[in-house]
């Protein structure tokens, strides 16, 4: 009997013990780790990896202009499951300005409590501006830290003169130019024709 109750306490000694060890792993805050950022001109991505721990969980980020991020932005809250393991997790964020730095972290949320990642930083790049120059010209592109004029001094009277800037036009000019020396031609003979008509007795 009492070799029987020693291994009853012992069985369920055991299993308290598994309980208590189980639920330390899988009631935990989420895991975060790996957070980083893919700025564009407009738009950024941002990704890290998450770990559940076993509830439920749901992510999103949390970004604006403050270094301390008072009165930020959070993006659309993704419910990410309860994996025991390690995935990543990634969102594009759109609407950012070009040239400037944005503060961000990652958050999560499950029945454990919210977790928070350290607050990062990211620098959109510089804007593009295109410029077409001419109507037959192809599209010059500068860019808005290049302080040169090189695209917009190639042809600098195509559409701020008088000068035709096509073929076709160049040759309706000439055409108008010949039309008119041809009517001079003709207006000069006929008048001393005239003249020599009536000085005869």
């Amino acid at each position: 009997m009492k070799k029987y109750t020693k291994n009853l306490i012992l069985s369920l000694f055991i299993l308290a013990t598994y309980f208590i060890q189980s639920n330390s792993v899988l009631a935990a805050i989420p895991d975060m780790q790996s957070i980083t950022s893919s700025p564009d001109s407009d738009q950024v991505l941002l990704s890290g990896l998450i770990n559940p721990n076993g509830d439920e969980t749901t992510a999103w980020f949390e970004y604006g202009s403050s270094s301390n991020l008072t009165n930020s932005n959070e993006s659309l809250h993704s419910y990410v499951g309860s994996s025991v393991y390690a995935f990543p997790f990634e969102q594009t964020l759109t609407k950012f300005l070009p040239d400037t730095t944005y503060y961000y972290r990652l958050v999560t949320n499950n029945i454990q409590g919210t977790a928070k990642s350290s607050i990062l930083h990211f620098t959109t790049k510089k804007a593009i501006v295109v410029v077409t120059v001419g109507s037959n010209n192809p599209a010059t592109t500068l860019n808005s830290n290049n302080n040169s004029n090189t695209g917009l001094e190639a042809n600098p009277f195509i559409g701020s003169s008088f000068l035709p800037s096509t073929l076709i036009g160049w040759l309706a000019i000439i055409l108008i130019i010949l039309g008119l020396i041809l009517v001079s031609r003709q207006l000069y003979i006929k008048v001393p024709a005239k003249t020599q008509t009536k000085e005869t007795p």
